[in-house]
């Protein structure tokens, strides 16, 4: 509550001239803030702060403004870009409205956006307080999906040093930080790099968040796959043995992550040397992808082209980046996007 009266001190204090500016920037603060608040609430926690958020924007509308509008809140995060809709605000359209409802950003001002955010909270609060880590690590995120996976694996690097020497490495905000350091190392193409840091990470997260945590389970699927791209896919098929075992007490063979997981464990099969297999693997999911995502599903065609991939390949052949990396069912990664 303080700070929410800071900023709006902050506002208060501003001259006219600058009077918007700061409240577009503390409003994007704000934003962020809330939509970290709700991705680490479960389902049942997050609609329920929704609708609180919802009352509270209804309470606090003029009465002379206009109809509701319906935004949509997306958060984005997790390896592969996975973007997760998080539920709806209906609020009449106010100073709250407004972080909501800002004309979306291009990735190009995103990153410089968050850039004088962390400038201005450095100044602020002090580098080491934990809004402007998590700015920074924000910033991070937003140059890695302009187009710059290096330079984002970089300062992910920058701002997981910094945290661990103020809380330690298996602070669970850490941890956070960690895992995507190791995703968009992986998107440099540092892929043995990559691997490693998931292989240290995996067990300090499932000690944090618990064995059966979106995160942990996503953080095994990338490393899996990692460790079969750096050469080692007869390890990488036990990986996914022993994650889609595990996932078959968490979810339906239906699910989601239990079809992309097949996928990824089809691939390293065929990696290792038996095509055959791998082929007939692919026609199985395909199958089944049919039936739960429906015939004209791009996953469907995908697994068609790699069924017929490992019918035709030739022993021996060497296996390109695009084995390693066949496009997820949930989004295509940042390099999938460029290659294509």
């Amino acid at each position: 509550m303080r700070r929410l009266q800071d900023s709006a001190d902050e506002i208060a204090a501003a001259e006219p001239q600058r009077a918007e500016a700061v409240r577009g920037r503390l409003e994007g603060f704000w934003q962020g803030q809330f939509e970290r608040y709700l991705m680490d609430l479960n389902p049942e926690s997050r609609e329920e702060a929704r609708a609180g958020l919802d009352r509270l924007v209804k309470s606090i509308a003029p009465p002379e403004t206009g109809p509701s509008q319906r935004i949509n809140v997306t958060l984005s995060g997790g390896s592969g870009s996975n973007n997760n809709n998080i539920g709806f605000i209906d609020g009449d359209v106010g100073h709250i409205g407004h972080v909501y409802s800002r004309p979306p950003l291009s990735r190009a001002e995103k990153v410089d956006e968050l850039a004088g955010h962390v400038r201005d909270y450095t100044g602020l609060l002090g580098p080491d307080h934990r809004n402007v880590l998590i700015g920074r690590a924000n910033h991070a995120n937003a140059v890695g999906e302009s187009g710059d996976p290096s330079e984002a694996a970089r300062l992910y690097g920058e701002v997981v040093r910094h945290w661990s020497s103020l809380a330690g490495p298996d602070d669970p905000e850490v941890l956070m930080i960690q895992y995507q350091h190791a995703h968009w190392v992986g998107e440099a193409g540092q892929t043995r790099e990559s691997a490693e840091l998931y292989e240290d990470l995996i067990p300090r997260l499932a000690r944090a968040r618990g064995a059966d945590d979106h995160y942990v389970l996503q953080a095994r699927r990338w490393h899996a796959i990692l460790v079969a791209e750096a050469g080692d896919p007869v390890r990488a098929v036990r990986l996914y043995d022993e994650l889609i075992a595990h996932q078959s007490h968490l979810f339906p063979d239906d699910h989601v992550d239990m079809l992309e997981a097949r996928c990824f464990q089809a691939q390293c099969i065929g990696a290792a040397g038996d095509a055959a297999m791998a082929a007939q693997l692919h026609d199985e999911l395909r199958s089944d992808l049919r039936r739960t995502l429906g015939s004209d599903h791009t996953s469907v065609v995908i697994s068609e082209h790699w069924s017929s991939f490992w019918r035709t390949y030739e022993e021996g052949t060497q296996l390109g980046w695009r084995v390693f990396h066949p496009v997820s069912f949930y989004s295509p990664s940042l390099r999938d996007r460029e290659r294509h």
